[in-house]
């Protein structure tokens, strides 16, 4: 006795279904571990969305660390960069104004920057230590190791347009 059409649809679908593996959209790739070594022949891609160690040109505004609410950025002054390169950011990227050349000022809250720089930064932070280690496991709450990025700010245009103006005045 043959199954009726119906029947043997069905069963076709199921096993395609189970043949046959998923489409993964962008954000659903698997992650795949990546070699340290990799870095020095593959240009990084940063959140500034250009190769590390890039100069590019950036603006935003300044927001002081003690408005975020996280313990991390209390006196921190950081630096939400808005454009790279006159280009949007689909999101705003948040770094801490750390590195500058001795003639850019630190901002101040709510202050918008126009800055040549570049990313760079180092993989860091609070690791699992296995029991078996006998170790004392530091309480805190942290994001584990992970890559904290880091800027360095190489010219203000906005400090170089202050100072023309001022020599030009009588």
């Amino acid at each position: 006795m043959t199954p009726p059409n119906s029947a043997r649809l069905l069963v076709a679908a199921l096993l395609v279904g189970v043949c046959v593996p998923p489409v993964l959209t962008h954000q659903e790739q698997p992650q795949s571990d990546v070699s340290v070594k990799q870095f020095g022949a593959n240009k990084v891609i940063g959140h500034l969305g250009h190769p590390l160690g890039t100069v590019v040109r950036i603006t935003g505004r300044c927001i002081n660390g003690d408005g975020t609410h996280r313990r991390a950025d209390l006196g921190k002054t950081l630096l939400e960069v808005r454009t790279v390169n006159e280009k949007e950011l689909e999101h705003p990227f948040v770094v801490p104004f750390l590195r500058a050349a001795k003639d850019v000022p630190t901002p101040a809250d709510g202050d918008s920057f126009d800055y040549y720089a570049h990313e760079w930064g180092a993989f860091d932070g609070i690791v699992s230590i296995p029991k078996d280690l006998a170790i004392d496991q530091p309480m805190v709450a942290n994001d584990g190791c992970h890559y904290q990025p880091q800027i360095t700010i190489h010219k203000s245009i906005i400090a170089q347009a202050s100072k023309q103006s001022s020599r030009t005045k009588p």
